[in-house]
C-alpha cells in the first residue's frame, strides 16, 4: 500500500473518532453527568487514576466534589466518555441502552458510609453485632468479598472455613505488634490497592521477635 493512502486511511480514522467524541459529548442523553472536563472526551483520567492504585479514592473525591449543597454525595458522576460511578443504587438511570455492562465497585460498596457508618474505614468487627436488624440487611447486601449471583467465587466457603479455623489459631499461637509504631507510613500505590505492610509477629511465649516474611524496609 503506498505511503500517501495510509496517511490518508490514518487521517480518516482519527477524524471519525475525534467527530464521535465530539458528537457523544454534545448529544449523549448523559452529558449533563457531572465529572473532570477531560472525563467528556478522553479515558485517560480514568487510566490515571487506576495507575495510581487510588482509583477508589478519586472516584469517592469525585462523588464529594459534585454533590449538590443538599447532598452528602452526588449520585452518579463521570470517569470517562461512557463509564460513570454510582453512588446511590436507588437512582434512576435513563440513557443506558440495552446490553450495557453495568458493575460495580466493591472497594467502594465496603467502605460506604451510607452503610458502614462515619466510621467505614476503621477495622470493628462489632459494627455487626451492635447493629439492627434492618440495617444488618443492608449490611450483608453490600458484603461482597466473593462476588454475587452465578459468578460468586467457588472457594467462597472453603475461604469462611480457614478464616473460622485458621485465624483463631494464628491469634492463639502468636502475638502481633507494630515493628514501628512511631514511624509515619509513606505508601504509593500503582493498579492495585496496596496492602498493609510493617507488623511483626513471634510464637507466643517466645522471647524473641521473628521477622515478618517478605519484609521490606523501602515499603514504609
Amino acid at each position: 500500500m503506498h505511503p500517501t493512502t495510509i496517511l490518508y486511511l490514518a487521517l480518516t480514522l482519527l477524524t471519525l473518532q475525534i467527530l464521535y467524541t465530539l458528537i457523544t459529548a454534545i448529544i449523549s442523553p448523559l452529558r449533563s453527568i457531572p465529572g473532570p472536563f477531560l472525563t467528556r472526551f478522553s479515558k485517560a483520567w480514568y487510566f490515571f487514576s487506576v495507575k495510581t492504585g487510588q482509583h477508589e479514592h478519586h472516584a469517592l473525591a469525585l462523588h464529594r466534589e459534585y454533590a449538590k449543597p443538599n447532598e452528602h454525595f452526588a449520585p452518579i458522576v463521570r470517569l470517562a466518555p461512557n463509564m460513570y460511578s454510582i453512588k446511590t443504587p436507588e437512582k434512576v438511570i435513563y440513557g443506558i441502552s440495552t446490553g450495557t455492562e453495568v458493575g460495580i465497585n466493591t472497594w467502594l460498596a465496603h467502605y460506604d458510609e451510607d452503610v458502614w457508618g462515619p466510621d467505614a474505614q476503621q477495622f470493628r468487627p462489632e459494627r455487626w453485632i451492635e447493629t439492627s436488624p434492618e440495617r444488618l440487611k443492608v449490611m450483608e447486601s453490600h458484603f461482597l468479598p466473593f462476588g454475587v449471583g452465578s459468578r460468586t467465587c467457588i472457594g467462597r466457603h472453603i475461604g469462611h472455613l480457614e478464616m473460622s479455623k485458621l485465624l483463631p489459631q494464628i491469634v492463639h499461637k502468636f502475638d502481633f505488634s507494630l515493628e514501628r509504631p512511631n514511624q509515619k507510613w509513606k505508601t504509593q500505590n500503582m493498579w492495585l490497592q496496596k496492602s498493609f505492610k510493617g507488623s511483626s509477629y513471634d510464637p507466643r511465649g517466645s522471647s524473641k521477635p521473628t521477622q515478618p516474611p517478605f519484609h521490606d524496609p523501602q515499603s514504609y
